[in-house]
């Protein structure tokens, strides 16, 4: 098939493609990849059934249906990884707000401090876990100095262990 015939085939089944667009909120996709990703099902649907080509009473349905089900899929998809992995992204990170600005660190970066933070916070007591909770949002508060020499002090034993 000519990539003219075929960019008039998308125009025909463009319309679906948007209205899903519209419909549904796939992160991290733009309206070019829902475009992009409409040609490709389009194309892999040609392919398959070369009779849609020619017949658009074919054509919408298989389309609509093959497009509609890639698209469950993909947020099914963002749904489980959001479940087990991403969903730890959106939690509160005032205490690493500046350094994901300024560096832009990775998930499995900012997974591995959370999880050290979080160790770390649990080693206090709990007057030191709510100071630290204070330390991490950039509050002054009484005791911060101390705070400070004591985390810096287990920090220091813990490389020196490790």
């Amino acid at each position: 098939m000519s990539s003219d015939r075929f960019e008039k085939l998308y125009r025909k089944v463009r319309p679906t493609v948007m209205k899903l667009e519209r419909q549904y909120h796939i992160k991290l996709w733009s309206v070019d990849d829902w475009e992009q990703e409409g040609m490709l099902i389009l194309y892999q649907l040609c392919k398959r059934y070369p009779e849609v080509i020619d017949d658009e009473r074919l054509l919408f349905p298989y389309f609509k249906t093959k497009f509609s089900n890639y698209v469950t899929d993909v947020l099914r998809k963002q749904g489980s990884e959001k479940r087990r992995f991403n969903q730890m992204v959106y939690e509160e990170i005032s205490e690493l707000g500046h350094v994901l600005q300024d560096r832009e660190i990775g998930v499995a970066d900012y997974v591995a401090v959370k999880d050290w933070l979080r160790q770390v916070r649990e080693s206090l007591s709990v007057a030191e876990q709510g100071q630290f909770d204070c330390l991490l949002r950039g509050e002054r508060f009484v005791g911060r100095k101390a705070l400070m020499s004591k985390l810096q002090h287990d920090f220091l034993q813990e490389e020196r262990e490790g």
